[in-house]
């Protein structure tokens, strides 16, 4: 393989500066999604975070084996794109952060909906040999109804 020349090397570190810059822009919109409470994993920024994440991988990969060598490249882009790399270290920190409240809210409505079901299945009572609910000793014909999920 020709090394590359400077420009090359400069025109490549500028594509991972717009990498960098669309995923931080892609991770910016789920962080506003998730902290309006909606569901990120149904957004289609799920499906541009994996796509850009996985050609950063190859970028990444490719300065890692020193096929893309960054010490020839503009020191002003490389300062740039290092500054961008924090920046988006911050958004991902963030990120993460959103992502793990987001589960666990996720965790405490299941086991809301759990605990209700499990509360109206023993109201009912317990089934009998002959299959037919037996009478609890407080039967409530309600269900679910006035009940905080």
């Amino acid at each position: 393989m020709n090394a590359l020349t400077a420009e090359q090397v400069d025109a490549m570190v500028i594509r991972i500066i717009t990498l960098i810059d669309a995923m931080v822009g892609v991770i910016e919109e789920e962080n506003a999604l998730l902290a309006e409470g909606l569901p990120a994993s149904l957004s289609e920024v799920v499906g541009r975070k994996a796509s850009l994440a996985a050609e950063l991988e190859q970028w990444t990969l490719a300065v890692r084996q020193r096929k893309l060598r960054l010490e020839t490249a503009d020191p002003e882009l490389c300062a740039w794109m290092r500054r961008r790399g924090a920046d988006l270290q911050t958004a991902m920190e963030e990120n993460v952060a959103r992502l793990e409240a987001a589960i666990l809210a996720s965790r405490r409505r299941i086991e809301a909906v759990m605990r209700a079901m499990r509360d109206q299945m023993a109201e009912r009572g317990a089934y009998q040999a002959n299959g037919r609910v037996a009478a609890a000793a407080r039967a409530t014909h309600a269900g679910m109804v006035g009940r905080i999920v």
